[in-house]
């Protein structure tokens, strides 16, 4: 007893138990290292639960729901490029696409190919725009529903194996819903076809005497859905969608998802006018007293004419800043992107930037127009505190937007979002079941 009393700090240290290690999650070593290039060398609570499951050889299909700066990302594309190595073809061998991903924008598109390209150069990847076709012996794609549907044809997709749908809450509503569940249809109904012989996988073609489906539950095909959050008027359709199309799906969800980050300071300015003067006056206190900060700021506003007003605003009163919305040039939008990462800029933006970009680098985000409902604000405050790291966010609140934050405040007494916007207890009730039976 007293020996162990008298155990020495260190000692006592040395007894925990460690963090885990990607080499625990199945991955190989080649993986690890790659990851350890880049610095990181833990994974994240989404990346332990959600790897395994996407490595598992059976090949279930996955929802993923995490919070923002979690990596995300990295939970298929570690995955997907491990596939690839242990692939019985070599990958100049391999003449259709084996995987495919959907994300909502083009931002998206260059970042997943970034994020891939970090960690295995030599993998042939393909960036679907709307002028760029599908080049040849591309074994990933990377793309929109609509630039996926403009550009692969059924025959380009007969041999995809997994299919992607990032940011899924968007894909699978709105104006996303349709093309989105063409793609899906598509490729999960097609027969099977080796994508270096172009002949059908034995087991996993119809025959011509058979008059079942093709495809299904059956298939070595595996659909991965990653989301941060599920809105209100999606919940039930996409827990209906889910439960029809992929009713033995496995479920990562994080105790974070649809909870304000303990890292993000949070603050609410209450706006005594309409008058967009008093906005103005009041950034331009904010941004001098934060003007010794190293970390970028990204300002959110409701539209592209705001975006411009504030833009002019902000470069008359002497503030070096950029825009970042639809009417800027694709390759200045990565410019102003990718300047981000290089020291301190002042971002204008629409919600192009609010969803999946990694923002590491920005320190404060700022609502000069607050968002007009619970789910756009996780995404635009998500823009900073990312993976572990410290962020502050200031909100602008007008008259307006009164019912919008008493909303937050009231769902987020505790820290959790969900109430603010999912009266709808069916899929909340599975992410729940699923977090308990797995521990997560």
């Amino acid at each position: 007893m007293m020996m162990l009393q008298r155990l020495s700090a260190r000692s006592a240290l040395l007894l925990q138990p460690r963090s885990p290690r990607f080499h625990t999650l199945g991955l190989d070593e080649s993986l690890v290292s790659a990851l350890a290039t880049q610095g990181i060398a833990t994974p994240s609570q989404v990346q332990r639960e959600a790897v395994p499951m996407v490595l598992d050889p059976a090949r279930p299909d996955v929802v993923i729901g995490a919070e923002t700066g979690s990596g995300k990302t990295l939970t298929y594309v570690l995955p997907l490029l491990q596939r690839l190595r242990a692939y019985p073809h070599p990958m100049t061998a391999i003449r259709k696409p084996i995987a495919v991903i959907m994300v909502p924008n083009q931002e998206l598109v260059k970042q997943i190919e970034r994020v891939v390209q970090s960690l295995d150069p030599e993998v042939p990847l393909a960036c679907l725009t709307k002028t760029h076709a599908i080049p040849r012996r591309t074994p990933v794609l990377v793309g929109t529903p609509k630039a996926i549907l403009q550009h692969a044809s059924a025959k380009d997709l007969v041999s995809v194996e997994m299919i992607v749908v990032d940011e899924a809450d968007m894909l699978l509503g709105g104006g996303f819903e349709r093309d989105t569940k063409q793609v899906l249809g598509v490729i999960r109904n097609q027969a099977l076809v080796d994508p270096a012989s172009n002949e059908y996988i034995p087991g996993f073609h119809r025959d011509n005497d058979s008059t079942e489906p093709v495809g299904l539950a059956s298939y070595p095909r595996q659909t991965i859905f990653a989301a941060i959050s599920f809105p209100r008027h999606l919940h039930l359709a996409v827990s209906e969608y889910l439960k029809r199309k992929f009713p033995d799906a496995v479920y990562a969800i994080t105790d974070q998802f649809h909870r304000t980050l303990s890292t993000l300071d949070q603050t609410f300015l209450h706006l005594k006018t309409s008058d967009r003067a008093e906005r103005e006056q009041r950034l331009l206190e904010i941004l001098a007293a934060d003007n010794e900060s190293s970390g970028s700021v990204l300002i959110f506003v409701d539209s592209v004419a705001s975006a411009k007003a504030l833009e002019e605003f902000l470069l008359a009163s002497n503030i070096p800043c950029r825009a970042l919305h639809k009417e800027v040039a694709r390759d200045e939008r990565s410019d102003v992107l990718a300047a981000m990462t290089t020291g301190r800029q002042v971002v204008v933006a629409t919600d192009i930037a609010a969803r999946g970009l990694d923002t590491r680098d920005v320190d404060h985000v700022i609502q000069f127009e607050f968002a007009t409902n619970v789910v756009t604000h996780i995404h635009r405050i998500g823009r900073t505190a990312r993976g572990g790291a410290t962020g502050k966010v200031t909100n602008f609140i007008g008259r307006e937007n009164e019912l919008v934050y008493k909303e937050i405040k009231a769902a987020g007494a505790d820290g959790a979002l969900t109430k603010g916007f999912s009266r709808r207890r069916s899929l909340r009730k599975k992410f729940k079941k699923a977090t308990n039976d797995q521990a997560i």
